[in-house]
């Protein structure tokens, strides 16, 4: 007992003011005169704060501003032996704690409300400020300055914290630039934290729990001198921006400039640049730039940020931002962006200097609710980095929109988008970044995903309003981004691995990772059963425009252009008189042509084998231009011949669109079916039988699949798999460390294949990659062997393999006799459906079913304005589903079961509409899976 009161006694003595500290307070009302010998005590408190300026102060002093008062002028701490980590110097509060905070309004007479400068250990809480003047002018609500001068000793200004402050009303610059020795957006701010000599620095420096509001100005800033990259012991340490409210800025919420691992967590910012003055042309929401490495923002929620420009060609705007002159990996993890006008994130390459600096930048865990605009980017990920220099990786991701411009990336290699829902009524997939394991829904994705899943994924819901998203990061408005137990994302997303990055230990709601193997989404699902990546999907095969093999014709003054740097291949094929037309021939089922859209132009019509009959008109009009834009697909051509899709320009135009041209880009066509779903596979360590040394490690990392792999690097050395079934897949790791197998099924030819990857960062590997498939054996037993042909040291590694039996998936065009129906239905042409045929009812209760022997059945139609509502039931279980939407989609998938046991079931779609209000419904076909 007595060593507990020993021990309790230190604790409080520790937080009692030390018998030489001074307490200085200050209240305009007091009663006393405020000079004297007892000025600034308890009894007879300063009137004003200008005795603060110059006064030195030492640990434990106090500065202290009576609670429900005004003040003018400023709060100056510059001078004296500073505070220490137990003992800082405070300036804050006194008063009841049930008053509202000291206000201090500097009226734009002096630059700030409260400035700390060269002065260690210094703690300013529950103080309100402001600085408002008719006209903007260099200003801040709290300045904390570090400044060594002209001397190159380092100078360290430690233990500065800001805590519970509120900043209003500071009117200050919101330009980006205004010339030299001119202030600007950068040299003002809410709370500005200031390095004015590159050998100046802060370390432990914590902003905490303020509120800014009404600012026009940025809100919280830390800048340092300069732009060096090469002196990172002088960029300040143990930044932490914490638990900070930000709302109505005149520009940025939070930019950080010269930290070494600076913190940016539990942040909440609405509305950045939407108040006051405008001109900044580039903000972002919460952003790092010039000299910083390694940071991390995380829990923070960024919403409604303001871009300037009504097409958003020229402004930025998104919710987060690495910028020029940063290097070192940046994480962003567990982020809440909703309603940012220029979209989700942006990274860019340079240093101001030319030089393009190493970095990683991670995008993980992230909720992101119809942000973007109509603008260039979209709900974008603006992201560039450097071949050789710099990667992103933006994974397990929900990306929701119903905003019709739906989801735009740049076309830059080195970005990774890897398990990430992206549920938007559209988007554009550019063929530079690599894109694997990501769900696709509610549009029809153009995108080279080999693994995808374009499938409902089933949140958890319910169904979603327009305009979700609301204000809040709480359990409201994300707990719908949940999965559903039977969400086709569960088990289908690959293991990340990340040169020099710590994997994530836990999802969006704290889960443990992972339950099986990844799941897609924010989510992992606590369901136990281990799945596999679904199969992959073919992938298309692009034809340009300038093709010179014959499969790319044209008339006569349909020119190809060969300076457009913004196209595919920097050419494009433009006409812009009526009649003037583009053909494709293919062999194939369906093509897409990729082309530009903008403000000048017109309109094309589609004519299909040789058709004198147009197929479809594709409108090229968009208020901004646009490039690589998916403009039209067929689908549902046959497969036994050469098919032929001509587009011809109409000579008309949409009536807000100022020309009647086009530019045509490139086309992707697609082969007859996907893939056979695998049935059975096959695990290294499993079923091979080895000749010469294979290491077989388990268990080996979760990358690999049932986490085993088998290596050899010894020319002549196999593996041989025995497999039942008509086909057969072998998966593998690539990398820069690989070499040369043969492979070979039964008698047939060996196939060379190549597992060296030429990557930028040594000891990247890309896991899981097909590379090798063989699709048209005969029904039966078969066996698959693998050789190490050469190696010169470099490794051949094999994962897994796959067999493959069975038919790809029937599809029930809604002509098909073998569906019963009930009720009034009238059966259609319509080009736009699959097969060019239509089912289209208005009337309650009539129905159409589908009897099937299978695992999973789905129903297609179509979704747009004014459409109607379908009850689906199959195996006792009815679902309400609804073909309203604000824009039309043709071979929507609006319904698919839950994978059921091998068996019959009928699936039953019925029109639902008990108030009779005779909205139509337009099926379009069943498909089902065995």
């Amino acid at each position: 007992m007595g060593t507990k009161l020993l021990i309790l006694a230190a604790l409080f003595a520790s937080q009692l003011p030390l018998a030489n500290a001074v307490d200085y307070y200050i209240d305009p009302l007091s009663t006393g005169t405020g000079t004297g010998p007892d000025a600034g005590t308890i009894n007879n408190p300063w009137k004003s704060l200008a005795p603060t300026e110059n006064r030195a102060y030492g640990q434990g002093d106090r500065i202290l501003l009576r609670r429900n008062r005004n003040y003018t002028g400023r709060v100056a701490v510059h001078i004296g032996t500073g505070g220490t980590a137990n003992n800082p110097i405070i300036v804050g509060a006194y008063g009841p704690e049930t008053e509202p905070r000291p206000i201090i309004n500097a009226g734009g007479v002096v630059d700030a409300a409260i400035v700390v400068k060269n002065i260690n250990y210094v703690t300013v809480q529950d103080i309100e400020v402001s600085n408002w003047a008719s006209t903007p002018a260099k200003r801040d609500g709290i300045r904390i300055n570090v400044n060594a001068g002209t001397s190159t000793t380092p100078f360290v200004m430690q233990g500065i914290k800001v805590k519970n402050c509120k900043i209003t009303q500071v009117h200050g610059y919101t330009q980006r630039d205004r010339g030299v020795n001119v202030p600007a957006l950068y040299d003002n701010a809410g709370l500005r934290i200031i390095s004015d000599n590159i050998h100046s620095r802060f370390n432990n420096l914590v902003i905490e729990g303020n509120q800014l509001d009404r600012n026009n100005c940025i809100g919280i800033l830390m800048k340092s001198p300069g732009y060096s990259m090469t002196a990172p012991a002088t960029w300040s340490t143990n930044v932490l921006i914490t638990d900070n409210h930000l709302d109505n800025g005149g520009a940025d919420h939070i930019l950080v400039q010269g930290a070494d691992a600076p913190v940016v967590e539990y942040n909440t910012g609405y509305r950045a640049g939407a108040y006051g003055t405008k001109g900044y042309v580039m903000i972002a929401g919460m952003w790092v730039c010039w000299q910083t490495r390694n940071s991390l923002f995380r829990y923070n929620e960024v919403a409604h940020t303001f871009n300037e420009f009504t097409n958003g060609a020229n402004g930025d705007s998104q919710a987060f931002d690495v910028d020029y002159g940063t290097t070192g990996n940046h994480i962003f993890q567990y982020n809440y962006t909703h309603h940012n006008q220029g979209g989700v994130l942006i990274v860019m390459p340079k240093q101001k200097d030319g030089v393009d600096y190493e970095k990683t930048v991670v995008y993980r865990y992230n909720l992101s609710v119809n942000d973007g605009r109509n603008t260039a980017y979209g709900c974008g990920f603006n992201v560039w980095p450097v071949e050789g220099k710099s990667q992103t990786h933006v994974h397990n991701n929900v990306v929701y929109t119903d905003k019709a411009e739906g989801i735009k990336f740049s076309n830059r290699t080195e970005a990774y988008y890897s398990n990430n829902v992206f549920h938007t009524p559209s988007a554009i997939y550019p063929t530079g970044p690599r894109f694997s394991h990501n769900a696709y829904f509610n549009h029809v994705p153009q995108v080279n995903d080999p693994y995808k899943v374009v499938a409902n994924p089933m949140f958890a819901g319910p169904n979603f309003p327009q305009g979700v998203g609301a204000d809040g990061f709480s359990s409201a408005n994300y707990n719908m981004f949940k999965l559903q137990a039977t969400s086709p994302c569960i088990n289908a997303g690959k293991t990340i691995s990340i040169p020099g990055v710590a994997a994530p230990t836990e999802d969006f709601w704290q889960n443990g990772l992972y339950v099986g193997r990844p799941d897609i989404g924010i989510h992992e699902h606590p369901t136990p059963t281990a799945g596999r990546s679904p199969a992959p999907t073919t992938t298309p095969t692009t034809v340009y425009e300038n093709n010179s093999t014959g499969a790319v014709t044209r008339s006569t003054n349909m020119v190809s252009s060969t300076n457009e740097l913004s196209a595919s291949g920097n050419s494009l094929s433009r006409a812009s008189t009526g009649g003037q037309w583009l053909q494709v021939a293919f062999t194939g089922d369906h093509i897409t042509l990729y082309g530009k859209r903008g403000p000048s132009l017109g309109k094309m019509n589609v004519f299909i084998n040789d058709s004198t009959t147009s197929a479809a008109v594709v409108d090229c009009y968009w208020p901004s231009v646009q490039y690589r834009t998916a403009l039209h697909t067929v689908t549902g051509l046959p497969t036994n011949q050469t098919n032929t899709v001509r587009f011809t320009l109409t000579g008309t135009k949409n009536s807000a669109s100022t020309g009647y041209g086009v530019g045509l880009d490139y086309f992707e066509k697609y082969p007859v079916t996907p893939p056979t779903p695998p049935v059975v596979t096959i695990i290294d360590d499993q079923a091979g039988t080895a000749i010469g040394t294979w290491d077989r490690y388990t268990p080996e990392g979760e990358e690999y699949y049932a986490m085993t792999r088998s290596i050899s690097s010894t020319v002549g050395n196999t593996l041989t798999f025995n497999f039942y079934g008509t086909g057969v897949r072998l998966f593998a790791p690539k990398g820069h460390d690989r070499g040369i197998m043969d492979i070979q099924v039964d008698t047939r030819p060996p196939v060379t294949v190549n597992q060296f990857s030429p990557v930028s960062f040594t000891g990247h590997i890309d896991y899981e990659i097909k590379q090798f498939e063989v699709t048209d054996l005969p029904l039966g037993n078969h066996t698959l062997k693998v050789t190490v042909k050469e190696s010169g040291g470099k490794k051949i590694v094999i994962d897994w393999i796959e067999a493959l039996v069975g038919a790809a998936s029937p599809v029930k065009i809604d002509t098909d006799a073998s569906l019963t129906t009930t009720g009034a239905w009238s059966h259609g042409i319509d080009a736009a459906y699959y097969n060019g045929t239509k089912s289209v009812s208005n009337s309650h209760n009539a129905s159409i079913q589908m009897t099937f022997t299978g695992t999973k059945a789905r129903l297609y139609v179509k979704r747009g304005p004014n459409l109607g509502k379908l009850n689906m039931t199959i195996n006792g279980t009815t679902t309400l589903v609804d073909c309203h939407h604000a824009t039309t989609t043709f071979g929507y998938m609006i319904f698919e079961s839950p994978t059921l046991p091998q068996g019959t079931y009928t699936l039953k779609a019925t029109v639902y509409d008990p108030t009779y209000t005779s909205k139509y419904v337009g099926l379009d076909y069943f498909e089902y899976l065995p």
